[in-house]
């Protein structure tokens, strides 16, 4: 219940908040589903509030965690669309698929 009223209270419209909880959200309580579902939640929000790479990553590593591995493979891929695009290096995204067995 503490992890829905920071976000709803205090993260509100703010990226990096919601970034911030749903990575406590993992680190500490990763095997507590609702608090898990709380922080997929947060990872979402952040990242339809601000596209950027980190926040991509941060959501898959979560959704992959929550057993939603197809959605965060998907969600990776897109996210090296979007690196291209911005003329970002992928490095990153590329080594978190292959860490989950994908070769791109």
């Amino acid at each position: 219940e503490a992890t829905k009223g920071y976000a709803a209270k205090v993260a509100k419209n703010d990226a990096s908040k919601h970034k911030e909880l749903s990575q406590l959200c993992l680190k500490y309580f990763k095997d507590d589903k609702k608090v898990m579902a709380v922080g997929e939640k947060s990872a979402k929000k952040a990242l339809e509030l601000l596209e950027q790479q980190d926040l991509y990553m941060n959501y898959g590593r979560i959704l992959y965690h929550n057993g939603k591995k197809q959605e965060a493979i998907d969600l990776l891929k897109k996210a090296i669309e979007v690196a291209k695009v911005k003329g970002e290096p992928t490095q990153l995204i590329d080594f978190q698929l292959r860490d989950w067995g994908i070769v791109n």
